[in-house]
């Protein structure tokens, strides 16, 4: 265990247990100038003991897995894997692709422009499906009002 100190940067001790030696947890103070992190990672064992760090919390509350400069509360550089479901209050980006929990929207952009987006409407019990067996191509699309719902009109 490491303890750091603004004044000391290698830290006030260390300490090795015998079956445990060279564990990697460093405690931080609260304070942003002296760090105010816990980290927690690996030492490595070659000639010159290296701290290899896995997963960080900030004084902020911030948490990175990866990366030592977490930019959310949770902050993954990485791949994740969800077993079972993941439930997310707000908007989901993946990439270019924007999903709204405010308007349950789905938007397809490339560099910050979008260009096709499917928006949820109806009532909750409103039921629809999209199915194509091949290519779909439209020349031109429009808003129109069929039975209080907008959609999609040939032109």
């Amino acid at each position: 265990m490491q303890l750091l100190h603004e004044h000391y940067p290698e830290g006030v001790t260390k300490a090795s247990i015998e079956a445990i030696s060279y564990t990697g947890l460093q405690l931080g103070f609260p304070a942003p100038a002296w760090g105010g992190k816990l980290t927690i990672g690996s030492w490595s064992l070659d000639q010159e003991p290296v701290f290899n760090e896995l997963l960080r919390v900030n004084h902020d509350g911030n948490v990175g897995i990866g990366t030592d400069k977490p930019l959310a509360k949770l902050h993954v550089n990485g791949g994740v894997q969800v077993e079972e479901s993941a439930h997310i209050k707000g908007s989901v980006y993946i990439n270019d692709w924007h999903i709204y929990e405010q308007d349950g929207e789905l938007r397809f952009s490339k560099n910050g422009t979008y260009w096709f987006a499917i928006q949820a409407s109806g009532q909750p019990n409103t039921q629809a499906r999209f199915q194509t067996n091949g290519a779909l191509q439209w020349e031109g699309v429009k808003h129109g009002l069929f039975n209080r719902f907008y959609g999609l009109t040939e032109q």
